[in-house]
């Protein structure tokens, strides 16, 4: 797919730069592994607590705040995401494609719902550091990225032109704000996960991964 005369490029992390696996393995395994030994149970029934919970809160912000979780699970989430660190991997082509992007004066920024401090953690273990023009995680204004809400503060606060935008996520709420916030220009992510099927995206244009576009 080729993006054509697009100065903003507005990229998500999980799922769109970083192989969203690590995230699935972090919360269904990791976290629930470290829940079941603090409070003596199962795993599995330690997975069922978890998931019923993690369900209550998807899509709101609490699901992606790792303090959130830290109070309410009685767990140190940052401590067990530096754990298993090694375990976040960058997707073939994200530095060359971001490389690219640099190379041709495009201002690139990351628009994620990740806490800070993953964010922080993720970018360093990947050595992503040094690309972007700008950071943005949605709890910097309170609101997620499946709220138009963070769209109308990302515009207050970065001043960037939407019809010179393109987004690129694999969050296909996340999409559907910014489109009907007014960006126009949106790439779907269909394999946000290695070890998963694709996703079903129709309302966008999608690519599999950003290797797969070229920028014009």
């Amino acid at each position: 797919m080729i993006i054509h005369d697009k100065d903003c490029f507005l990229l998500d992390l999980d799922g769109t730069l970083l192989d969203l696996k690590f995230d699935h393995k972090f919360w269904f395994e990791h976290v629930v592994l470290c829940f079941s030994q603090k409070e003596k149970i199962e795993f599995e029934d330690a997975k069922n607590t978890l998931s019923e919970l993690y369900k209550n809160e998807r899509g709101t912000l609490k699901w992606y705040c790792t303090d959130y979780w830290s109070e309410k699970l009685g767990l140190d989430l940052k401590r067990i995401t530096e754990t298993y660190m090694n375990d976040i991997q960058d997707f073939e082509g994200t530095h060359s494609f971001l490389a690219n992007l640099q190379s041709m004066k495009k201002t690139i920024i990351i628009v994620s719902n990740a806490h800070r401090d993953t964010i922080n953690i993720k970018l360093t273990k990947t050595k992503l550091w040094g690309y972007f023009d700008d950071v943005i995680s949605s709890h910097d204004f309170g609101y997620p990225k499946e709220d138009i809400n963070f769209w109308i503060n990302l515009e207050k606060n970065l001043l960037f032109e939407k019809t010179q935008s393109v987004l690129i996520d694999d969050n296909i709420d996340s999409l559907k704000r910014a489109f009907e916030f007014g960006i126009k220009d949106i790439i779907g992510i269909t394999k946000p996960d290695s070890t998963r099927a694709n996703l079903i995206i129709n309302d966008f244009p999608t690519v599999s991964n950003i290797s797969e576009l070229i920028i014009n």
